[in-house]
């Protein structure tokens, strides 16, 4: 898992220069969702990127592959340094953040939810860095 790898899927874009992980076999329900949605108005239709979703809740989109990689690239200028994200959906940039920066903190009210928080830790830990993430089932203070 999270091998460096310089092709992406076809419908990816990332930045030139970005080093890329593809964690994608540790999220089985992510699939590419058509763009064509019109329920949601922050749906950037414009981006011509595949667009990814958990198929079972395909209104909520994860950051897409260039978004992924920057979140990526940044965590390994923290390297060794204790990092935090704030909401982690699925846990898809949670596993990217986790893979660049190596020791992360994660608070989410959604991980109240146990089975939820259970389908985050499998996923978390079939990219291989739940051990590196500690997960916090509470909202972020104001």
């Amino acid at each position: 898992m999270g091998q460096n790898i310089l092709t992406v899927p076809r419908g990816d874009y990332v930045a030139p220069g970005l080093a890329v992980v593809l964690p994608d076999d540790a999220f089985p329900n992510m699939v590419v969702a058509a763009t064509v949605q019109k329920s949601w108005p922050h749906l950037r239709r414009e981006i011509a990127h595949n667009r990814y979703v958990d198929k079972r809740n395909p209104t909520v989109d994860f950051v897409n592959r260039d978004e992924a990689a920057i979140l990526y690239n940044t965590a390994l200028r923290f390297a060794g340094h204790p990092c935090l994200e704030i909401g982690c959906w699925r846990g898809w940039s949670t596993a990217h953040i986790a893979l660049g920066c190596g020791k992360l903190d994660v608070i989410d009210p959604v991980l109240a939810d146990e089975g939820f928080a259970a389908d985050v830790k499998a996923s978390l830990d079939r990219a291989e860095v739940l051990d590196r993430i500690t997960l916090h089932f509470a909202p972020s203070p104001e």
